[in-house]
């Protein structure tokens, strides 16, 4: 009979790779020194997860003795299991024969929809594979196997909040040795783009901390890319831990700083082996902050998400900030990445660009590449008759290039919203001393973040030379739309601003920073009751300086047109009052507006009041008279700060009538609220109040100096008003201009930062200012 020489399956499909639904195409080839007898050649195509694991435990028997006994834990399940026969006998024979020869015998079947992606461990696995036989009558068949990957689909962009990315706050508070006295604290805030990435892409987790600690040091930063295995078998469940990648960076580390720590994804499955229920897989991001003395290593894990196909229109690439010293360089993989392309960059989620097709077309398909972790022995070395059953089997994942930028000159806006005080505290130690504690409250968030490459090295170089000369770089960047409006204030800020980077090989970056205003729309016309003003009484009572008698009575009518207002309005308050008392005098009457600002830390909120404009109008006063104050909004940002959380401003009419004698000022508070866009076909001042008959003397009006001349022509009506000769509000008055919010300008550079230009830089962002017409007040008349 003739002898075997070689029998293999090949599949059509180069790498043999293939999708949930494909047709699985190709050969059994079968070569032969002479004839053979055959019963049939047949393939059988099958798919199934297996785990199985053995533990150890031992036992004592009835006599004292011990010994040891294995438990072995087993479950499985099966996708598919597809049989053809390629060759059998005709015409009712037994056994056909087969000359000598090379022999192919293709093969085709389908590999059903909804099975899960390929998956090989040492404890469990998903395997796809195509099994020869060639059964000969009266000994043992002849059998070949081979495997083949299947790539179950896994789409970032159907998974929710993925490309809200990382958004940590961390706050260690350092102790001395004797655990009683603060030394410190350490704050960081950790941010990445995404939460959710593919194989080839790189993890760029940013880091910004302010270690407040004169006594502790970061000794180092570490971060641990993880893979955990969960394996399900019919009685207890196994878990399994592996370190894929891991980056650090060694110290010393300025007090205050950024570091940026990078992992690229290796060729690994997805998350979450979709349609199996025996093997799970997840990943996560362990993040390690290692201080100096015996102070515990600050520890964050954050779960990602690892798929097949990425995140549509992600951002540029995040670069390191700068090239750590030789001695800082630890496990990176840098070296790996492809070389810099300097080409048009993708928007980040949740941006609409201009220019920039969606993120699919912009670079080519991806490659496969074999799974890390090395191949594992597919066939049984027991079985037999088995050809090559010592083959070696790794399934391959799509690994997607991605551009890596290498050093370079880079422009990174980035939009924040961040809170920060202190507060001392006296404590006693364990001697009794006293010494002042200071604790540090934070927050902050953040809305965006883009770097744009501006300038760089070609491909295959690892830096560009830039001659001398004046250079001009242009950029553009789209602002999302659910952003907070611009705020700053000594104890946190919101705050939108561009850094340039001259990135210099092994050297000092050279920075510099520049801040702009984003003014969010606050239309006073969406909300409402604004338009109702003012309506209040006051009624007083005033009694005797012994507290028995009643020496007449304070009544009041306090109107005003609307309770909605813009920057460059006037906000007029008109009060009629009539004064029964023979012995008590109205001796000065004021109007403040105030504005209320709350910042919430992680663990407390702090509130703040500002008066920001005042009215005063002293006596005398008649007893019976009507009184209007005015204050002029200035530049100031809007009510609420819409989309930030950890800040919130308010603002409030405080009006107060000061009385001689002993007698409690008279005082009332009336929240108001200050928008960006001012109310629709408001109307001119309300005519003085009834209550009284006649105006105070032409001495006791009181009018803001910033007043605008007084213009003889028709105003615009009252909300709930028509008129057909009024045109609506907007139409009477000129666009805003933009002015500096008063308070002054804030620092936006740290003077520590190094190789920063201008790090002095103050900024003051800038608000709508309307100039609104608005008429004088009437002119007194006799009492």
């Amino acid at each position: 009979m003739g002898k075997l020489q070689a029998f293999r399956i090949e599949f059509d499909q180069r790498g043999a790779t293939y999708a949930p639904g494909d047709t699985v195409t190709g050969k059994v080839i079968l070569i032969l020194t002479g004839p053979k007898n055959v019963r049939e050649i047949r393939v059988k195509a099958k798919g199934q997860a297996v785990v199985r694991w053995s533990e150890d435990r031992t036992v004592t028997d009835s006599d004292g003795k011990s010994h040891t006994e294995t438990d072995y834990y087993t479950n499985s399940e099966t996708y598919f299991s597809k049989s053809s026969i390629l060759v059998s006998p005709t015409g009712g024979e037994s056994s056909t024969e087969i000359p000598a020869g090379k022999h192919c015998y293709p093969f085709s079947f389908r590999i059903p929809p909804n099975v899960p992606c390929s998956f090989e461990h040492s404890i469990g696995h998903i395997r796809y594979t195509a099994k020869a036989v060639l059964d000969r009558p009266w000994r043992f068949d002849h059998k070949t196997l081979s495997a083949f990957t299947v790539i179950a689909d896994y789409d970032l962009n159907a998974c929710s909040n993925l490309s809200r990315g990382i958004n940590d706050v961390i706050d260690r508070e350092f102790h001395s040795c004797l655990c009683f006295v603060n030394a410190g604290n350490l704050n960081a805030a950790v941010r990445s783009r995404v939460k959710g990435f593919v194989p080839g892409e790189t993890i760029q987790l940013d880091v910004s901390y302010d270690n407040s600690s004169s006594s502790v040091d970061v000794d180092m930063m570490r971060l641990c890319f993880y893979k955990r295995l969960t394996f399900h078998a019919t009685t207890k469940s196994k878990s399994d831990w592996t370190d894929i990648r891991n980056v650090r960076v060694g110290g010393p580390f300025p007090k205050k700083g950024d570091q940026s720590l990078c992992i690229k994804v290796p060729a690994i499955p997805p998350s979450n082996l979709e349609h199996c229920s025996i093997i799970d897989v997840s990943y996560g991001l362990e993040l390690k902050i290692h201080t100096s003395g015996m102070h515990r290593k600050i520890k964050r894990y954050y779960p990602i998400v690892i798929g097949t196909i990425p995140l549509y229109n992600r951002g540029p690439v995040l670069i390191q900030p700068s090239a750590p010293t030789i001695d800082q360089v630890g496990d990176s993989d840098t070296e790996s990445l492809p070389p810099y392309q300097q080409e048009v960059r993708l928007q980040p989620i949740g941006f609409i660009g201009m220019t920039p097709p969606p993120y699919p077309d912009e670079m080519p398909p991806p490659s496969y590449e074999e799974c890390i972790g090395g191949s594992k022995l597919i066939g049984d070395p027991n079985e037999k008759g088995m050809v090559g059953s010592d083959l070696q089997f790794a399934p391959k994942y799509p690994v997607y290039k991605f551009p890596m930028p290498m050093p370079q000159v880079r422009l990174k806006a980035k939009g924040e919203a961040e809170v920060h005080w202190t507060e001392t505290r006296t404590v006693r130690d364990s001697d009794g001393r006293s010494r002042t504690v200071t604790d540090h409250y934070r927050n902050s968030e953040s809305y965006f973040n883009v770097c744009i490459v501006l300038a760089g090295p070609s491909r295959g170089e690892s830096s560009v030379e830039i001659p001398p000369g004046t250079h001009t770089y242009p950029f553009s960047f789209h602002i999302p739309f659910n952003v907070p409006c611009s705020f700053e204030h000594h104890i946190g800020h919101v705050r939108y601003s561009i850094k340039a980077v001259m990135d210099r090989p092994w050297r000092f970056d050279h920075k510099v920073m520049s801040a702009f205003t984003v003014i969010a729309d606050y239309n006073l016309n969406d909300i409402p009751n604004l338009s109702r003003g003012i309506n209040d009484e006051i009624n007083r009572e005033f009694n005797t300086c012994l507290c028995f008698g009643n020496d007449g009575t304070l009544n009041a009518i306090v109107k005003s047109r609307v309770r909605g207002f813009v920057p460059g309005e006037i906000i007029q308050l008109d009060v009629g009052y009539d004064n029964s008392s023979t012995s008590v005098d109205v001796e000065e009457m004021t109007l403040h507006l105030y504005k209320h600002l709350s910042f919430h830390a992680t663990s407390k909120s702090k509130h703040k009041i500002e008066d920001i404009r005042e009215m005063k109008v002293g006596g005398p006063f008649p007893k019976k008279g009507e009184q209007s104050l005015t204050v002029r909004v200035p530049s100031v940002p809007p009510s609420n700060l819409q989309n930030c959380r950890i800040i919130d401003i308010s603002y409030q009419l405080v009006f107060k009538i000061h009385t001689s004698g002993f007698h409690r000022k008279i005082k009332r508070n009336y929240p108001v609220e200050i928008g960006t866009i001012p109310l629709i076909q408001r109307g001119p001042i309300h005519t003085q109040p009834s209550l009284v008959p006649s105006a105070p003397p032409s001495d006791q009006v009181a009018v803001d100096t910033q007043l605008p001349p007084y213009q003889d022509q028709a105003g615009a009506l009252p909300i709930g008003f028509a008129d057909a000769s009024a045109p609506p509000y907007p139409a009477e008055i000129p666009p805003p201009s933009y002015e500096e919010c008063i308070g002054g300008g804030k620092l936006i550079g740290d003077p520590n930062e190094k190789g920063m230009v201008g790090s002095n830089m103050q900024f003051t962002p800038k608000y709508p200012v309307y100039n609104l017409p608005m008429p004088m007040p009437q002119p007194p008349r006799n009492p």
